[in-house]
């Protein structure tokens, strides 16, 4: 399963977040974006269930509209959703960090 997250103002945050998880032995990969207000953060090939994830991301402090959301959606629709494009904005990929042993 893959954890994301929309870090908004608080870019020692975000980064501080992104290698922590790149260092967790949790995540096959970790990638981080550049958005117009902060940076999207997205692991994946975490051993982790619903329940998991979004303690995770309230605990990284996840937007809380998209956590809130997420967690009142029917078992299949879609949650996680982060924007590539955005009137006429595109995320940028900052950085990549793939994972040894998992």
């Amino acid at each position: 399963m893959r954890l994301t997250l929309d870090i908004d103002e608080r870019e020692w945050w975000a980064w501080a977040i992104y290698y922590h998880l790149c260092h967790s032995g949790k995540f096959k990969r970790v990638e981080i974006y550049q958005t117009r207000k902060g940076h999207h953060i997205i692991a994946y090939g975490g051993a982790f269930n619903e329940n998991d994830i979004l303690r995770l991301r309230r605990h990284y402090g996840d937007d809380v509209i998209r956590v809130e959301l997420d967690s009142i959606k029917y078992p299949e629709q879609v949650r996680q959703v982060l924007w590539t494009k955005k009137d006429g904005y595109e995320v940028k990929l900052l950085e990549e960090h793939v994972c040894d042993g998992l």
